[in-house]
């Protein structure tokens, strides 16, 4: 059975999160979010190669995968939660569009949004808490854009 993977990337709060959920409301797929596996603020690497080398594949394989959950509070993996989406799979997160991805997705998007109003929607969304490690983070994403070229990799572009 060929199973539908739909990558959406695009940088912090470009609106990948709203967009795939309104996605998998149309076609009843789940959603796997980068930030559930995320291993802390210096974690886009480390989450990005979790779900590329290790979940997808499984998902592929077998339609079901256990998810290490990333509790922000305690800075640890305290949970999983398990997928049984065995016709489709939407992976969204900063750092989910690489070129190890591509090889098993079928639909590809970029998110893009002003840096203004990225910033805007990412405080409103996490405040106080993501306020902190806002330049941090871009640094990451801007160091795996610039090493896998996620943007030219992606068939879609939507300003969102």
């Amino acid at each position: 059975m060929r199973r539908e993977l739909i990558v959406v990337d695009g940088r912090s709060g470009s609106g990948k999160t709203e967009w795939a959920r309104a996605l998998a409301s149309e076609t009843g797929w789940e959603v796997l979010s980068l930030d559930e596996v995320y291993p802390g603020w210096d974690g886009l690497d480390a989450g990005q190669a979790l779900v590329a080398r290790g979940l997808v594949p499984r998902w592929i394989e077998e339609g079901t995968v256990a998810v290490p959950q990333w509790d922000w509070s305690a800075m640890a993996y305290t949970s999983t939660r398990a997928i049984h989406s065995t016709s489709g799979l939407i992976v969204e997160g900063c750092g989910a569009l690489s070129p190890l991805m591509t090889r098993w997705a079928t639909r590809t998007v970029w998110l893009r949004a002003s840096d203004e109003e990225r910033y805007r929607r990412a405080m409103a969304r996490d405040g106080e808490t993501y306020r902190p490690h806002w330049r941090r983070w871009a640094m990451q994403e801007e160091r795996f854009i610039a090493l896998h070229r996620s943007p030219e990799l992606a068939g879609e572009h939507i300003t969102t």
